[in-house]
């Protein structure tokens, strides 16, 4: 059976690069934001001046948030000011050196000069960040406007017994430990007079803090029953390796990096989960002896004896299969089971960010197992594009294949954007 092959490669560079020339207005939305502070810890009352601080910082921040999702016009308004601020700036320099070699450089002449040069040198590395979002443009590569997930939240329903509880005490020794850092922090800045030696002494608290939210939210995590009472679509079945249950998935790339010093990077299971909950509420067989459940899908925590059981049970009410791909025994026999419970058909398998020869084995199992990918015979190798997501829809379909030469938070937001479009497109992927 032959297969669609989507490489995304190009559309995953394009957003990195739009992220790159964004760089310039928020840095400058940041810088004006900080400067907007100043009249106040001064007590400077220029309401005016503030005003136009805190506009300017808002509409850059608006500007900056526009270059990321590819729009021509503020990309082009950037260029435009740039373009008259390096004019400004080479005329200037020839003016003065003019003048230099002339003789009649002066004071004025002088002092202009050396700010002149200084705005050039400022503008190089502007213009380097710059022109990727001018490659995007000018080749207008689509790029989804959006990469965050539907997902579902903890807080739409609260579990009414001692999970409760644990979360709140959770909760309050999480922002009882940020805003003891917020102050250490302050502290620090007001001793040294450094910011960047503030954040340096906030960064344990905001990690310290951040880990005490997630084991707050892992606490509230509703069990599979509770969360089919309230979703009663057919469910989402998750496949996955134990061992894979927290490994964690490379960020996207923040240019205040410190700002998010106290959110977690999310899981692969997590991130998967939300953007495949809006199939069906995703279900799973929880580890025999976990504490809280890992965030993710709902769990269920059945006796060693009982889970075979389980899995037959859930495959039959599934209305899709998602695997993140493994090779473990366990995992060995829920592929077999998909093909024995005739369950081949819309089948989503994620291949986790590993080693392209543990991506080979663990595909090589799957092959053996699952009837349908006997005939894909997927390349590995350092050199090519890793696989991201394999999509099955069942027979007289051809299966999807998405590749990426990146692996990171980005390229799988654009990997499932690709497999939203596969799952509309009616009867397969032909038109893809």
């Amino acid at each position: 059976m032959s297969y669609t092959t989507i490489d995304i490669s190009e559309e995953v560079v394009a957003i990195k690069r739009l992220d790159s020339a964004a760089v310039i207005p928020n840095v400058l939305a940041f810088g004006f934001a900080g400067a907007a502070l100043i009249p106040l810890v001064l007590d400077i009352r220029n309401w005016v001046l503030w005003s136009f601080m805190i506009c300017t910082a808002i509409s850059l921040a608006l500007l900056g948030r526009a270059v990321e999702h590819g729009s021509t016009w503020a990309v082009g308004l950037i260029t435009v000011v740039v373009s008259a601020l390096s004019l400004f700036s080479v005329t200037g320099v020839v003016i003065s050196a003019g003048n230099l070699i002339m003789g009649r450089l002066d004071q004025t002449s002088a002092s202009n000069l050396k700010a002149n040069a200084g705005l050039m040198v400022l503008l190089i590395p502007t213009w380097m960040s710059l022109r990727h979002g001018l490659k995007v443009v000018w080749h207008r590569r689509r790029a989804p406007l959006c990469l965050k997930p539907e997902g579902h939240s903890v807080w739409t329903q609260l579990p009414q017994d001692s999970r409760l509880r644990m979360a709140l005490h959770t909760f309050a020794a999480s922002v009882l430990t940020g805003v003891g850092g917020a102050i250490g922090a302050a502290l620090v800045a007001f001793a040294t007079g450094h910011l960047l030696y503030a954040a340096f002494a906030y960064l344990p608290f905001a990690r310290w803090a951040g880990r005490s939210w997630t084991r707050g939210r892992q606490e509230l995590a509703l069990r599979v029953q509770e969360v089919r009472k309230l979703d009663d679509r057919p469910p989402v079945l998750l496949l996955r390796s134990f061992e894979d249950d927290n490994f964690v998935l490379a960020p996207r790339p923040r240019l205040l990096w410190f700002l998010h010093a106290a959110k977690e990077a999310s899981t692969l299971e997590e991130y998967v989960v939300n953007w495949i909950w809006k199939l069906g509420p995703v279900i799973a067989i929880g580890k025999p002896g976990e504490n809280v459940s890992p965030l993710g899908a709902a769990r269920e925590y059945v006796e060693e004896h009982q889970w075979r059981n389980c899995i037959r049970k859930y495959l039959d009410e599934s209305a899709y299969v998602v695997s993140i791909l493994g090779s473990t025994p366990g995992l060995r026999w829920e592929y077999e089971q998909i093909g024995a419970e005739g369950r081949q058909d819309n089948v989503i398998v994620v291949f986790p960010p590993k080693p392209f020869e543990q991506l080979q084995r663990r595909w090589e199992v799957f092959r053996t197992f699952f009837d349908p990918a006997a005939s894909v015979d997927l390349p590995f190798g350092p050199k090519l594009a890793a696989p991201l997501l394999a999509l099955f829809r069942g027979a007289g379909t051809s299966p999807v294949v998405l590749r990426c030469c990146i692996n990171d938070e980005t390229a799988y937001g654009v990997a499932f954007c690709r497999l939203s479009e596969c799952l509309k497109t009616p009867g397969g992927p032909a038109s893809v």
